[in-house]
């Protein structure tokens, strides 16, 4: 009688274990998939705030250009 309380004492434990550890897995795999659309999004965030300062960039470098000319040429730039 005692060892078969023992058993079904150990058998719930070894279930218990089970769904933990299972349900371990699922929060490990959950965790996962969130950092990865974390790390997606902000690398999608970081590259459109680079090209925003690409473009940016390339206009000024533009609007410099177009001063210089007009400097060589005594001309005024609205």
């Amino acid at each position: 009688m005692i060892y078969a309380r023992q058993y079904a004492s150990l058998s719930g434990i070894k279930l218990e274990m089970r769904l933990f550890t299972h349900n371990f897995k699922i929060f490990a795999q959950l965790t996962r998939l969130f950092y990865c659309l974390v790390i997606f999004e902000c690398r999608k965030l970081g590259q459109m705030v680079y090209h925003k300062l690409i473009n940016h960039l390339a206009q000024y470098h533009k609007a410099l250009n177009r001063r210089i000319d007009a400097n060589n040429n005594n001309e005024t730039v609205t």
